[in-house]
Order: C-alpha cells, then sequence, then structure tokens
C-alpha cells in the first residue's frame, strides 16, 4: 500500500473540523484499503498557529504524526509539544 501526500492535492477543511487559522486536508486512504481495524488516514496541513477542533469520535482512535516544523497538542488536560517525525495521540 502507498499514498501519495501532495500538498496541491489539498483542500480546506469543513469549518468544523477546524478551531482557527487554515487547515488543509484530505482523504488519503479510505477505509476499503485496510483488511485491519485501521478506519482511514488523512492529510492535514496546518498553517502557523492553526488548530483542528477538539472532537473525539466513539471507538474510534485518532494521532496526528508531525512531519515537518514543530507542534504544540492540547487534548483535556494533557499538553505535548513535537518535533519533526514524532506522533501525537490526541486522545
Amino acid at each position: 500500500m502507498t499514498m501519495r501526500l501532495d500538498r496541491s492535492l489539498l483542500r480546506p477543511m469543513n469549518p468544523a473540523g477546524v478551531a482557527k487559522g487554515n487547515v488543509a486536508y484530505r482523504r488519503v486512504l479510505e477505509p476499503s484499503m485496510f483488511l485491519t481495524t485501521w478506519a482511514f488516514v488523512d492529510h492535514v496541513l496546518l498553517s502557523p498557529g492553526a488548530a483542528t477542533a477538539m472532537a473525539a469520535v466513539a471507538d474510534l482512535g485518532e494521532t496526528y504524526y508531525v512531519m515537518t516544523a514543530r507542534a504544540r497538542s492540547r487534548r483535556v488536560r494533557k499538553r505535548r509539544r513535537s518535533r519533526p517525525a514524532t506522533q501525537l495521540p490526541s486522545g
């Protein structure tokens, strides 16, 4: 299985999923691609200072993988900072 993370294919995220700033998004791998409990893989690009909305989905785990730059994560009472090539669980 391969995927193409191409910024030119990203589109603005639905406003309900954006807390602030500019967030671009694309579903890269659909559920039909998986033979496991994985549901999908999204490519999300946040502009500096942008944030996605905090919305937990029942029975679905979520994680962000920081590819470049740095990120801060805040979920409930947990705060995390990351560098490139790190994972930020959202729960």
